[in-house]
């Protein structure tokens, strides 16, 4: 079965290097190191939760406010 002509249909699936950031560190042959000293939400939350380091100060707060606009993060999680 060939899929190629449905490619536009699924484009969210496929991972442009170029432009998507978590395939960029997906990519990364360093360890990608981060610093949290005060807030990370939604989004910086997800970044954290993608480093293979991460450095938290003891005020640090992680929120993820996915829920409150009806996603479910699941993905990132179990990826």
């Amino acid at each position: 079965m060939d899929l190629t002509s449905t490619e536009d249909v699924f484009k969210g699936d496929v991972k442009d290097v170029e432009t998507d950031p978590n395939a960029q560190m997906e990519q990364c042959r360093k360890p990608i190191i981060r610093a949290v000293f005060e807030f990370a939400v939604t989004a910086g939350f997800d970044i954290s939760l993608a480093c293979d380091i991460l450095i938290a100060s003891t005020d640090a707060k992680f929120v993820d406010t996915h829920a409150r606009f009806g996603f479910v993060k699941f993905c990132l999680l179990f990826c």
